[in-house]
């Protein structure tokens, strides 16, 4: 239970910066009239800020689950891990991005073609490929110390059998997910098409718990690994 607050606070803070650059990034300034430098600037940074902020996410989260075998304190296993793991993740993080883009082009030219009722096998392969083969990318590169595409393979290897097991683990979280994002944001409607402040709260700690499951996937089929 004291691991979920120090998730809690670390979701708060990091969040918070997050939907700094969000929502200055997107700032919508009047007709004929010219930005400012400072807007500008985080426009044009938001997005790898975005992907920055996202690895010391991870970095963090995964250093706090692993606070015990380091015989650290929390925040001392979180900040070495930020310290240690974030360039790698973010590489990470692009290098899943760019194995994403030629599937999301993929289902583009399906539903072209084929309509939007009938790319459903693409979409499954897509889902199969980048989530479930890639889902231990992110342990691997901070617990076995992996580069971020040894990661990947490593991660395609290790999922190998356990298609069950980790959809479930997959389809679990993102119905739960989808269910408290709707509670949360019944009393809180949209303003100007952008997400209230205690729905995107809630989705960026929502993406902390998406971590702890890859945290805790990665420790069964490891020790799957050591029985077999």
């Amino acid at each position: 239970m004291r691991n979920f607050w120090y998730l809690a606070v670390l979701t708060l803070v990091i969040g918070t910066l997050i939907i700094f650059l969000a929502r200055f990034g997107n700032f919508h300034h009047p007709p004929h009239s010219h930005p400012s430098g400072l807007i500008m600037t985080l426009g044009l940074i938001g997005p790898f800020g975005r992907l920055l902020l996202d690895a010391v996410t991870v970095a963090a989260i995964l250093g706090l689950l692993r606070k015990d075998s380091l015989e650290k304190t929390a925040w001392a296993a979180a900040g070495s891990s930020i310290t240690n793991y974030t360039w790698t993740l973010f590489r990470l993080l692009i290098l899943i991005g760019l194995i994403f883009i030629p599937f999301a082009l993929l289902i583009g030219l399906a539903v072209s073609i084929l309509g939007a009722n009938k790319f459903i096998l693409i979409f499954a392969i897509g889902f199969y490929l980048v989530l479930i083969k890639y889902a231990l990318a992110d342990p691997l590169v901070v617990v076995e110390n992996l580069g971020a595409w040894d990661a990947l393979k490593r991660s395609w290897e290790m999922t190998k059998g356990h298609f069950r097991y980790v959809m479930g683990c997959y389809l679990f979280l993102g119905l739960g997910a989808w269910l408290i994002i709707w509670l949360i944001s019944l009393p809180f409607p949209d303003a100007d098409n952008e997400m209230s402040l205690p729905v995107e709260f809630a989705s960026h700690l929502i993406d902390s718990l998406w971590i702890v499951l890859s945290w805790s996937m990665y420790v069964r089929i490891k020790e799957a690994e050591a029985q077999a």
